[in-house]
């Protein structure tokens, strides 16, 4: 049997605002979806690896992922995956009253992810991230997110990453 890697989402929104006014209801809504599917591979709309973990993050502290060696640990081994190009990415915010920074790593920093600069996800926000045409690459001097406590009690941080191996 040989191995194989698919990945399907769905996302919908659909926000609702109803305004009661003397004459009755005035109601506006939207709904967006997104639907996106890779199959096996390292082309277009294809991935390979994936990697996940909850991070537990000391007060004020910061956590450095190197994106071409994230340590799989599900199975009690110490291999690991890398990847050459993220074509999803997902982080979790769990903590109800800390907001946390994604950024580029101090060294071999990922400046290919939002540009190199920085982005705050609040407290029990999502930060939900696709690329499945190109993806954003790495290389070994760029490759580098650190994910920063903005609080001061330990939170947990939900982390997906899937992509092309490297």
């Amino acid at each position: 049997m040989s191995d194989t890697f698919s990945l399907s989402g769905f996302l919908r929104l659909t926000p609702t605002w109803v305004d009661g006014t003397t004459y009755g209801d005035a109601t506006r809504q939207a709904t967006y979806t997104q639907t996106f599917s890779l199959t096996d591979g390292n082309g277009t709309n294809q991935s390979n690896a994936f990697w996940t973990d909850t991070l537990s993050i000391n007060g004020s502290a910061t956590t450095t992922l190197d994106l071409r060696a994230l340590t799989l640990s599900e199975f009690g081994g110490t291999t690991s995956v890398g990847l050459s190009n993220v074509r999803m990415l997902l982080v979790r915010n769990n903590s109800a009253n800390h907001s946390l920074t994604l950024a580029a790593g101090d060294t071999s920093g990922w400046s290919n992810f939002q540009g190199g600069q920085s982005l705050t996800v609040p407290a029990q926000g999502v930060m939900f991230q696709t690329a499945p045409v190109g993806g954003i690459n790495t290389t070994a001097s760029n490759k580098t997110m650190k994910i920063t406590n903005n609080g001061n009690t330990t939170i947990g941080v939900d982390v997906l990453l899937e992509g092309v191996q490297a």
